[in-house]
């Protein structure tokens, strides 16, 4: 299992199933496979109206109380988990990035950003940079925060490497 420095994103082979689990998740086993890190309750009115990731009783792996998280040789993926099959062309050293990805693309949907808005990241980890890169209008000012240089330095490099990319 290929896990990211934080634990609550990871990839994985799926080795055994519960009762009717495959057929809920559309997996087999030897799928390579990823879940969303929020394991939402399902009951609550923010569930219930499809907005899952404002669920307040949730789990999420690696940090709440009834959910091991990527650092273990084994996890097990509750019913209330939504499966995802990587295909097997993907190398899990990339398939990894599917949840924060996922979440940066969520984001500026919902942000509706327009030409002109200026825009601020908090942060600039992998769903900040992913987040900057997916700005359809390029034209947004970006105001990024950051406690890393380092990461400053990459989210820097990345916007102006897009940009050049789509001029040239």
């Amino acid at each position: 299992m290929l896990i990211s420095p934080c634990r609550h994103e990871f990839v994985g082979t799926v080795v055994g199933a519960g009762e009717n689990a495959e057929q809920k998740h559309s997996v087999s086993i030897g799928d390579q496979v990823t879940c969303e890190q929020v394991l939402a309750c399902n009951e609550c009115l923010y569930c219930r109206k499809g907005l899952r990731w404002l669920c307040l009783p949730h789990d999420i792996f690696g940090f709440h109380r009834n959910v091991n998280g990527g650092v273990c040789e084994y996890m097990v993926f509750p019913a209330n988990a939504i499966v995802y099959k990587i295909p097997a062309h993907v190398p899990p050293a990339e398939a990894v990035y599917t949840e924060p990805l996922s979440c940066a693309v969520h984001g500026v949907e919902r942000g509706d950003i327009q030409f002109g808005d200026c825009v601020v990241v908090s942060g600039c980890g992998p769903i900040g940079t992913y987040a900057q890169r997916f700005d359809s209008t390029n034209a947004m000012t970006h105001f990024a925060h950051a406690c890393s240089e380092m990461r400053i330095q990459v989210s820097v490099w990345l916007r102006q490497r897009r940009c050049a990319v789509q001029r040239g």
